[in-house]
């Protein structure tokens, strides 16, 4: 399940990233809005990445 939801939060960063260079194309003042979500989406993809092999790996 960890790395399931790593998964969700991976593409789901890449797709914040994608729209922070669309709208800074634009002159978009916002566009660092997207830009901290897509950092904290990589943030949260990364843990539950790290918790998912841990769960998997560990001897019980």
């Amino acid at each position: 399940m960890c790395l399931a939801v790593a998964l969700l939060a991976g593409i789901q960063s890449l797709s914040w990233l994608a729209g922070f260079v669309s709208l800074e194309e634009q002159g978009n003042q916002f566009a660092g809005f997207l830009a901290l979500l897509g950092m904290g989406g990589g943030a949260v993809a990364v843990g539950f990445g790290v918790a998912g092999i841990v769960l998997l790996t560990k001897k019980s």
